[in-house]
């Protein structure tokens, strides 16, 4: 997917998907109004529906994220990318701890395993 998704701060993903639910509704339910009330608010309800959905979906760890992508990484290359990567999606002002090296090889070894799923 490689989208802003995989990228933003959980909580600030959870906060700006909440904010889009009533602008959700009130754009899918002027744009469907034309085929009566009734249709243009279950069709509204169904649109706010999947962007609460997907408020509320977990956040894939990045070796799950690289791994979709399709990019092909070393294992050098894949412990600096994910000690950067890992900082970066720990929500700003918290305490940040680096991943052990036995947290790395495990999430390496999750990202070649990832790899072929997302074949």
């Amino acid at each position: 997917m490689n989208d802003l998704a995989d990228e933003l701060d959980p909580q600030y993903r959870s906060w700006l998907l909440s904010q889009a639910v009533p602008q959700v509704w009130a754009a899918t339910f002027s744009l469907h109004l034309d085929k009566g009330e009734g249709t243009a608010i279950a069709t509204a309800d169904a649109a706010a529906g999947v962007v609460k959905r997907l408020k509320d979906e977990p956040v894939l760890p990045p070796e799950d994220v690289v791994a979709k992508s399709g990019f092909v990484f070393s294992f050098d290359d894949f412990r600096g990318w994910y000690r950067v990567t890992h900082r970066l999606q720990q929500p700003s002002g918290s305490i940040y701890r680096d991943p052990s090296d036995t947290e790395i090889e495990q999430a390496f070894e999750s990202y070649q395993q990832s790899r072929s799923d997302f074949y």
